[in-house]
């Protein structure tokens, strides 16, 4: 479950236990789109952000500069998620939600007492579509990245008019930070859909996922553990806020 660390619970966060009445919002089933057949978990703990986003693909070619855990996959530290991220976040897509395009960024940090806390969200300039977004001088990003010494440890992106789940362009987006570091965390935004999670892959998925060499769009073979799970390994924390560094 997600913990919260604060002993005001932030209001954005809500949770599903397979009762509808454990979550603020009515729970959609996942849309496998473009064909994909990825397999998700069930009782999906949804994040119920306040304004409009939109959802980007991410540019697939940024990837995390540096930091394999040394702990492994089976002892994950705990990544910190300031509790004002995902308002915020909404909040600058909301524009390019509106016009059905999607909206991404870099979500980088620290580690302070062997956890991995989120400090920055980096916009970078980007292009969007309904479905992909693509960045663009990446070299900005790790311009900020170095200036303030920070880590990457995942990314963020809206689905303007989808639910929230993780395509197969998505998960190979992801596998490339999660090689580099286990912890690393996808949080998806489905605005329309007043949905948001935050996704990890499994052990099977990133195995599968591997051997794929397809590019773009494309189906997955249906396995019988899920690709992807919520990332049950983070927390929102109300009392850190969340600093942007938008460069587009």
């Amino acid at each position: 479950m997600y913990r919260i660390l604060s002993n005001q619970e932030p209001s954005l966060i809500s949770r599903n236990d397979g009762n509808p009445s454990a979550a603020t919002s009515t729970i959609r089933s996942v849309n496998y789109e473009y064909g994909t057949n990825d397999n998700i978990s069930n009782g999906t703990k949804i994040i119920n952000p306040s304004n409009n986003s939109q959802h980007p693909q991410f540019d697939r070619r940024s990837k995390p500069s540096r930091l394999m855990s040394p702990m492994g996959t089976d002892s994950l530290r705990t990544v910190i998620i300031p509790g004002d991220l995902i308002s915020k976040f909404t909040s600058i897509a909301s524009l390019n939600s509106l016009k059905n395009i999607e909206t991404c960024g870099v979500l980088c940090g620290k580690i302070i007492r062997d956890e991995l806390v989120i400090t920055h969200l980096v916009l970078p300039k980007q292009t969007g579509t309904p479905d992909s977004c693509t960045t663009l001088n990446e070299e900005e990003i790790y311009n900020i990245i170095d200036r303030y010494s920070l880590i990457q440890m995942g990314w963020i992106h809206t689905h303007p008019s989808q639910t929230s789940f993780l395509s197969s362009v998505d998960l190979h987006m992801h596998l490339s930070y999660q090689l580099m570091m286990p912890e690393s965390i996808a949080i998806v935004v489905a605005p329309s859909k007043q949905e948001c999670n935050v996704f990890t892959l499994t052990s099977v998925g990133v195995e599968m996922l591997q051997k794929c060499v397809n590019t773009g769009f494309h189906p997955h073979p249906p396995l019988e553990e899920p690709y992807f799970v919520d990332a049950n390994h983070t927390a929102f924390e109300s009392s850190r806020y969340i600093i942007v560094e938008d460069l587009r």
